[in-house]
């Protein structure tokens, strides 16, 4: 039996954190971990077309993988405008 947070050898309880920040990912969901590269990147970045510069793929690419990242976990990570760029609670929560 392993401890609870435990996978493959490897603690992840801090994963947990997100879950009481309104974190509640659909069964049996996996993430693809490009995507979640690709949030990171666009939030060191500041935004998706610095970061669609900065990786040389279009900014509605980073987008889509954004929004699928945000599918797959149920939660909105990204609150988008045409003006203006932040993240959610829980997107600074999974940030970190």
């Amino acid at each position: 039996m392993r401890a609870p947070g435990m996978i493959g050898g490897q603690d992840h309880t801090h994963i947990r954190s997100v879950a009481t920040a309104g974190y509640d990912p659909r069964p049996h969901a996996m993430l693809d971990l490009k995507d979640v590269y690709y949030f990171v990147q666009v939030v060191d970045r500041g935004g998706f077309t610095a970061a669609g510069e900065a990786l040389r793929l279009p900014k509605s690419t980073l987008s889509h993988r954004v929004k699928e990242l945000e599918a797959s976990l149920g939660v909105r990570l990204i609150s988008r405008t045409s003006r203006q760029f932040a993240m959610t609670e829980v997107g600074q929560e999974f940030y970190q």
